[in-house]
């Protein structure tokens, strides 16, 4: 999915939330609607999402609603794992945030903790293989979370292996990833396992920084293929 469409889905979700929102806060609805955005860390993709987001929604609601966007220190973990509950706990308590949108995996994964009540409406911006992320939702693609809104599309990152084990042959696979996403998913390992041994598999994750050379030089010589995703830093 293009980041223009993503984009324009997530605007969607906040106009929609915005509107039912209006409905039952006449009070508040004189106010300006304040949506804060939170990062797991500087990212350019999120960036401009993020971006994207912000312009679409004010020109959509010129002249209707002042929308404001807070982005603050205290709304970015810079890729710091310890301080991602925090954000989303800063963002949720804050009585001058409206809606929250969970800009980064991580965040988004906090926001969806069992336990974590979320009183305020939370959006997730990212086009993220939920059962990697271990995000919930029902047969037709709803977040079965209360408050809780993110976007689902038809891609898996374990389809994606199916048809690459049909376009080439392997038996051992390394799947490369951000480390600090793959240290803050606490399911991940298990799904990869279990999913990988359902094609009879064997996969090793190969965390990654922001140096190639690094990734390149740590890759056992046994490994047959390499799966990349999205490099976040």
């Amino acid at each position: 999915m293009k980041k223009g469409c993503l984009a324009g889905v997530v605007v969607l979700s906040f106009l929609s939330i915005h509107f039912c929102w209006a409905q039952t806060n006449e009070a508040a609805a004189a106010r300006p609607y304040a949506i804060a955005i939170l990062r797991d860390g500087p990212c350019d993709y999120f960036d401009d999402l993020a971006a994207r987001v912000e312009k679409e929604l004010k020109d959509l609601m010129a002249g209707k609603r002042e929308v404001r966007f807070l982005q603050t220190p205290a709304m970015n973990a810079d890729w710091d794992l310890r301080r991602i509950q925090p954000v989303v706990a800063g963002a949720l308590n804050n009585p001058d945030v409206d809606l929250v949108f969970a800009d980064g995996i991580l965040a988004a994964q906090e926001a969806a903790r069992p336990g974590l009540a979320l009183p305020k409406p939370v959006i997730s911006g990212f086009v993220q293989d939920p059962d990697a992320a271990g995000l919930p939702y029902n047969e037709q693609g709803v977040s079965t979370k209360t408050n809780f809104n993110f976007v689902v599309v038809p891609l898996r990152s374990m389809r994606d292996l199916e048809v690459f084990r049909q376009m080439v042959p392997f038996q051992k696979l390394g799947i490369v990833g951000d480390s600090v996403v793959f240290q803050g998913l606490d399911g991940l390992a298990g799904h990869v396992k279990t999913s990988s041994e359902q094609f009879g598999v064997e996969t090793i994750l190969l965390p990654a920084a922001t140096k190639a050379a690094d990734v390149l030089a740590a890759l056992d010589p046994a490994i047959e293929a390499v799966y990349l995703t999205p490099a976040l830093r």
